[in-house]
């Protein structure tokens, strides 16, 4: 590990005691003669404002205030919280403290001594000053601090995690920690860890990390993953001890699927009512037929009850009418004409004259129509089980906020993975998953989406990313590309 004046760069760990506090002792009839800080927080994150933490004693409040904190580096840029400026990596800092009197004291100018932490400033290069001119009624502590933290989120390699959660052996090296500045897993040890195996191709673990003496871990965590190369999905989850020396990380690791291949049939826009029908009700798989597309119709199913599901729909301008197709899940069971509606909603009580059972998924797709009885579009494929005790649905789709402002800012030729998460309606229910989130971009020549949710930024413009469920409940992203 490598200490510079001033600065420590570490990209996953944070050295305890990195915190001060003020104090002052006085009476009401002496100057004030003694300064003890504490709580001033040294870790500035990469990208972000520093955060201020200093603490007056409680009985000083009202003869002490602080006026001013700040970090300034070396070509005297500060960063505070109003101000524009944010830390950067490889940045070097030292800190400023401005403290001013209140009603009528002042600092006395034979001060017993400024400590941090009961250990006086010089031992920590700092120091104090009065500014000449206002009679000791300002201090100002500043100078290079040798433990300052320019930190990045800790990251993990879950490509190597994964090879772990699948031999079950979890007695190696804690080396799917990466770091740009430090061997993070040489300060990091596998505290224990377990995986559950639910299925051939489907497991559940559980990772405890442990820091060494001297270390916590930050409060930030990306998992670098990408499902396209290896293969499985991974979910998880983690949580930090009080004292943050213990991380634990949960979560689901479980193999794609093979994607079917599409329908023969192509539903574009402009065929009949008559060719639409007959390609949907001679459907002899569940894939999405060829010309289906998420984003015209959006259809999803947000309602369910013990006797129906309520599906909805977007209304495209040229829209009349729509033919609604259904029938319960499994690629023998082809889609059957089941009504027709001029609005946006319909209620489904009954399939092939039998209600719809409980626990049970069915399928259902649907065609909108232009007033000469043409196809305007088609809907893809969604999967949807009524209200029961077990089985559920997804009320809806996440996507980070982070993620979405970046979305936002995308330099030609640059990627974004969405890392969307699907949430189940209740943590007491099970959803029978069919097919995993999708993805659908509005204008493939300004960004195409993958499989997967990496967003590839392809021309300057403006176009929207849908993230959604088997039920088709969705998260709608808008992609700017400068």
């Amino acid at each position: 590990m490598k200490k510079t004046v001033g600065i420590l760069l570490v990209a996953a760990l944070v050295f305890l005691g990195s915190v001060f506090t003020v104090f002052a002792n006085d009476t009401a009839s002496e100057p004030i003669h003694k300064v003890d800080i504490k709580n001033i927080c040294t870790l500035l994150w990469v990208g972000e404002k520093p955060q201020f933490s200093v603490e007056l004693d409680p009985s000083l409040k009202e003869d002490v205030s602080v006026v001013s904190e700040k970090w300034i580096d070396r070509n005297d840029k500060e960063l505070t919280v109003s101000g524009n400026n944010v830390a950067v990596a490889g940045g070097e800092y030292r800190y400023e403290l401005k403290l001013s009197s209140e009603n009528g004291f002042a600092f006395d100018n034979e001060l017993d001594g400024v400590f941090y932490n009961g250990v006086e400033l010089e031992r920590y290069n700092l120091h104090y000053s009065f500014p000449p001119g206002d009679d000791n009624h300002t201090m100002i502590v500043s100078g290079d601090f040798n433990n300052i933290i320019v930190a990045s989120p800790l990251k993990i390699d879950a490509g190597k995690l994964l090879a772990l959660v699948i031999s079950g052996n979890y007695s190696g090296a804690a080396d799917f920690i990466l770091s740009d500045d430090i061997n993070a897993s040489e300060n990091v040890s596998i505290e224990n860890g377990k995986t559950d195996r639910i299925s051939n191709d489907k497991y559940r673990y559980e990772l405890v990390l442990k820091t060494k003496e001297g270390f916590h871990f930050c409060n930030k965590l990306e998992f670098l993953y990408d499902e396209d190369k290896y293969g499985y999905t991974m979910d998880y989850d983690y949580s930090l001890s009080d004292n943050k020396h213990l991380l634990t990380i949960k979560g689901l690791a479980e193999k794609k699927q093979p994607e079917p291949e599409p329908a023969a049939s192509n539903l574009k826009p402009g065929i009949s009512a008559l060719a639409a029908d007959k390609a949907i009700t001679n459907m002899t798989s569940d894939s999405d037929p060829k010309g289906a597309v998420f984003s015209k119709l959006s259809l999803r199913s947000t309602v369910q009850t013990n006797d129906y599901v309520k599906l909805s729909w977007k209304k495209p301008g040229n829209a009349k009418r729509y033919i609604i197709y259904g029938n319960k899940c499994g690629s023998s069971n082809k889609p059957k004409r089941l009504a027709v509606s001029k609005d946006n909603t319909c209620s489904i009580k009954k399939i092939n004259g039998s209600k719809l059972k409980k626990g049970v998924y069915y399928k259902f797709i649907i065609v909108a129509l232009d007033k000469d009885a043409n196809v305007v579009s088609v809907s893809k494929l969604i999967r949807v089980t009524p209200k029961s005790s077990k089985a559920g649905n997804y009320k809806s789709v996440t996507v980070r906020k982070s993620v979405v402002s970046k979305a936002k800012k995308l330099r030609k030729g640059k990627t974004l993975k969405l890392n969307a998460r699907a949430v189940v309606q209740s943590k007491k229910l099970k959803v029978r998953k069919y097919v995993g989130l999708r993805y659908e971009s509005t204008n493939k020549t300004i960004a195409t989406v993958s499989r997967s949710g990496k967003i590839t930024a392809r021309k300057k413009g403006v176009c929207y990313i849908y993230a959604y469920a088997q039920n088709g409940v969705y998260r709608k992203i808008k992609v700017e590309v400068k």
